[in-house]
């Protein structure tokens, strides 16, 4: 029997981050974000299994936690949070519970009378 490691949902996002690692500070997008980790675009890549911190604000929400890179390849990095305390991971469920509820779409139209009415008026 085969077994799956199912992984944490991802958001798609676009938003920028700071992430310091090996003596050394990057600015980068965050393209996609889940309970686990975060996936950077990022200009050069940075050295597998480095530790380092990331920060970033979003939605009025300000972060700073430690990391590990867990992937690096040629235009994305892949992050993995290292939580220091059980508050950090819910201030991160917190941001992804923002993210996937659902936005009220806001649709406009015009009402207006029926042109045949206004004629109406008038004879």
């Amino acid at each position: 029997m085969q077994k799956f490691d199912y992984r944490a949902p991802r958001f798609v996002v676009d938003f920028p981050v700071q992430l310091k690692v090996l003596n050394s500070s990057h600015i980068a997008r965050c393209r996609d974000i889940s309970e686990n980790g975060m996936r950077l675009e990022i200009r050069d890549p940075i050295q597998p299994d480095s530790f380092g911190e990331v920060s970033f604000s979003y939605q009025g929400l300000n972060f700073a936690l430690k990391v590990r890179v867990a992937h690096a390849g040629i235009a994305y990095d892949g992050l993995s949070f290292a939580y220091e305390s059980e508050d950090q991971r819910a201030e991160i469920l917190h941001l992804i519970s923002r993210l996937a509820a659902p936005t009220r779409a806001v649709s406009l139209f015009l009402v207006g009378r029926n042109r045949a009415d206004s004629l109406g008026d008038q004879a």
